[in-house]
This record gives structure tokens, sequence and C-alpha cells, in this order.
């Protein structure tokens, strides 16, 4: 996909993935700190907070603070590109909860514009949202 540094300033955002009734988001803020947070149809808790790093192309969250987390929540993922846009795959996940299709299991980047999509200008290094019907040139 691109270097670590790269990535880095390209990866900000909050990716979500939902299980029936929950969601779990992952917010990658860009001074390098993170929250998970887990959303139902009645409520809504952080479940983790820290700072995240990435390492050769792996994404690591390290936890911080004293909070214990009322579910165990990915801490690795590998970054992948699916539809035109960034996603995260969980690496650390145990086989018992790779339940579903691979595609459920990832973390999605929420758009603020459901039109629109992520790319990657190889020559900055960055990543961009574009408008799916601009025209390709």
């Amino acid at each position: 996909i691109g270097s670590d540094e790269s990535l880095r300033r390209g990866i900000s955002g909050t990716y979500s993935r939902v299980f029936g009734m929950e969601a779990m988001l992952v917010e990658l803020r860009s001074d390098g700190s993170y929250v998970v947070t887990v959303q139902g149809c009645l409520m809504s808790e952080e479940e983790g907070r820290g700072r995240w790093l990435i390492e050769d192309g792996v994404l690591i969250l390290k936890s911080t603070g004293d909070r214990k987390p009322k579910r165990e929540h990915p801490s690795r993922f590998e970054i992948v590109v699916v539809e035109g846009d960034i996603a995260l795959k969980p690496a650390d996940e145990t086989a018992e909860s790779r339940d579903g299709e691979p595609e459920e299991r990832l973390f999605r980047h929420e758009k603020k514009e459901a039109n629109q999509t992520l790319q990657h200008n190889a020559i900055t290094g960055r990543f961009s949202v574009c408008d799916r019907h601009s025209s390709r040139g």
C-alpha cells in the first residue's frame, strides 16, 4: 500500500465493524491516539484508548490507562485496500472469534459522503478522498 510514513499520514479516521446488534469503532486520531468504542441499540461504551503506530505496514494499538476492557478487541491490524478504500483486518483474533465471512471481520473506513472513495497518490504518498462520479481522464 505504501511506506509506514505514508500510511501514518493517511490512515487517521474512524473504522467500524458490525456484528449482529453491536458495532465496534476504532477511531485513529491524527495526533497518534486512538479510542475503541462499542455501540449497541441502547448503549455506547468506550472499551479502550491509547496510542497507535505503524510498523512494517501493520497498525498496532498500544493500550494506556487503568481501564480494563469489558470485551477483547484486536490490537494488531493488517492494512488492506477494499473497493478503493483502506480497511483494517484484525491480525490477532483467535480462531474461535473468526466466525463469518472474511469481509465481515474487516473494520471499514467511515466516510462523510457515500459517493466518495479514498485514493493513494504514489508521488506524494498521501491518501485523498475523491468523488466516485468524477471523470477519470
